[in-house]
């Protein structure tokens, strides 16, 4: 039996979570609301997990099994962050990230693997991932990660007004 993903660290859902990550909140960030996360995994109850989570985070999240689907959808969803699994059936987790970076460069990638695929993973680093997570999930780094990518985003597309990007308060003037 493997390591199931949610085994080191339950998620902390809930507004009255004193565990939760104080980085970026959705009542400070102004993405969260209308950003959108696409998960890929072929195991139904990680997709569930993940989506769960994300969904109480405020995150619009859409859920696919393979990588062929997930492909075709993400032209039509536009999410700012793909979750994907390394090891997928059919088309593998590593070209379909081949072909995201290729089609739609501002996508932020985070690959999921196993603990026994780190080379993998760094490989996918290389090949412009935006950051890998082990399972077992640690839902406070994946939320991390995740945020990072988005506050990275908006510095980029707004390079003179770094406090407004990540909601830090008025910028100095």
């Amino acid at each position: 039996t493997g390591v199931e993903p949610w085994a080191a660290a339950e998620p902390h859902v809930g507004a009255g979570s004193s565990q939760r990550s104080e980085l970026v909140r959705a009542d400070r960030a102004p993405w969260v609301s209308a950003a959108r996360i696409m998960v890929v995994d072929d195991r139904a109850d990680v997709r569930e997990l993940l989506r769960d989570y994300l969904e109480s985070e405020g995150y619009t999240v859409d859920a696919l099994g393979d990588a062929t689907e997930a492909l075709k959808r993400v032209a039509e969803f536009r999410p700012g962050v793909v979750l994907l699994d390394i090891r997928l059936p059919g088309l593998s987790g590593l070209s379909a990230l081949r072909e995201i970076r290729a089609l739609h460069r501002e996508v932020g990638v985070i690959m999921v693997t196993g603990v026994g695929d780190r080379t993998i993973a760094e490989e996918s680093l290389a090949l412009g991932a935006f950051d890998y997570v082990t399972t077992p999930i640690d839902f406070t780094y994946l939320l991390w990660s995740i945020e990072t990518h988005f506050v990275t985003r908006q510095l980029l597309r707004e390079p003179g007004d770094t406090t407004r990007a990540i909601g830090c308060g008025q910028p100095r003037g």
